[in-house]
């Protein structure tokens, strides 16, 4: 698994290459915010794929990693605009095509982020990945918190004597 942290570009751009393979798209105009991505990416944390689209008029990088959906814009000479959105926060996925184009929305209880302008054949591998992933974090979670409370308890000691 490549390390972010230490990758060279080279290294980078082929990773680039492969994430948006995964969703079949071809993230144009956001390399500059894929080589940010390394300063921004928390430990353990694996991005699984990655989209560009445009919204609030700028070029926007979607990453999917194991734990959130980050939204990253850099400027062309200066600023990044960053929202992260936790897994266990998003409410519902949604996607939208249009002859060529098509659109991403990722719904949390409080606000909607929707990307725009992304190519229309990348727009439901990426929901499905999503929610793929949403409820595989969901299920993992649920599955740590039993097994924390079963410890708490006692539960898996009183297991091992039977």
């Amino acid at each position: 698994m490549l390390d972010y942290k230490t990758a060279s570009k080279d290294q980078l751009k082929a990773e680039m290459k492969r994430l948006a393979a995964v969703v079949s798209d071809t993230s144009f105009g956001t390399k500059k915010e894929f080589f940010h991505l390394p300063q921004i990416l928390g430990t353990n944390e694996i991005p699984l794929a990655i989209a560009s689209g445009s919204m609030d008029g700028n070029t926007w990088l979607i990453t999917l990693t194991n734990q959130r959906v980050i939204f990253l814009d850099k400027g062309m000479f200066y600023g990044v605009k960053q929202v992260d959105v936790n897994l266990e926060n998003i409410v519902s996925v949604g996607g939208k095509t249009g002859l060529v184009l098509g659109e991403i929305t990722i719904s949390t209880t409080g606000q909607n982020y929707t990307i725009k302008n992304v190519p229309k054949y990348a727009v439901v591998p990426f929901t499905n990945l999503v929610n793929e992933t949403r409820n595989l974090y969901s299920s993992n979670q649920q599955a740590s918190s039993v097994q924390q409370a079963m410890n708490r308890h006692g539960f898996n000691r009183h297991l091992r004597v039977i």
